[in-house]
């Protein structure tokens, strides 16, 4: 009985290296940080995870999705108050990039999708509530990246996001437009 959770782990592995061979897969790694007058520009980057998968080929075009997510963070003291506050972004989206030999190992690539942003906000007081907060907006991603050898890449790309506030207090283009730089590598598989 124990054999038959091995053996469908080991078909498993089988497909999953059979469609290796296609490079339709990538997972990237990345520095993200906040650029522009923002209100992301007072926190600092932490680290860009992301995965992209490649579905549709038209001629040097390849089509696909991708998702990242980015968490910033900032530690700040005004006289005897101090607080935490953390930014998480998701960015699922779908993205085409150019692969040509012409092109001498650069990829470059544009993408469209939407951006989940969660905030938040924990005080070390007892008399201050920790809280948080969930908003979005359209995301447009243009990059490049550099194929260092047939799988492992680094690459760069900007992020322009317009994020959607319901609160109409807060209405100009500090607090709803942000703009993120990432540098990073990738590898794929």
């Amino acid at each position: 009985m124990k054999l038959k959770p091995a053996f469908y782990l080991f078909i498993l592995c089988l497909g999953v290296f059979a469609h290796a061979q296609d490079r339709k897969f990538s997972t990237t790694l990345g520095y993200p940080i906040a650029v522009g007058d923002n209100f992301l520009k007072s926190y600092t980057g932490i680290i860009d995870v992301g995965a992209q998968v490649r579905f549709l080929k038209a001629g040097p075009v390849h089509i696909g999705i991708s998702g990242n997510a980015n968490f910033f963070n900032r530690n700040n003291t005004l006289s005897t108050f101090s607080y935490k506050e953390q930014v998480i972004l998701v960015q699922p989206r779908v993205f085409g990039e150019l692969n040509s030999k012409v092109l001498l190992g650069f990829r470059p690539f544009l993408g469209a999708g939407y951006s989940f942003m969660t905030s938040k906000f924990k005080a070390n007081s007892n008399q201050t509530p920790d809280s948080s907060d969930n908003t979005g907006g359209v995301n447009i991603n243009i990059g490049s990246a550099y194929d260092i050898t047939n799988r492992f890449f680094v690459f760069v790309s900007f992020d322009y996001i317009n994020v959607s506030r319901d609160n109409p207090n807060i209405d100009n283009s500090f607090f709803n437009i942000a703009n993120i730089l990432k540098f990073g590598a990738g590898i794929r598989f």
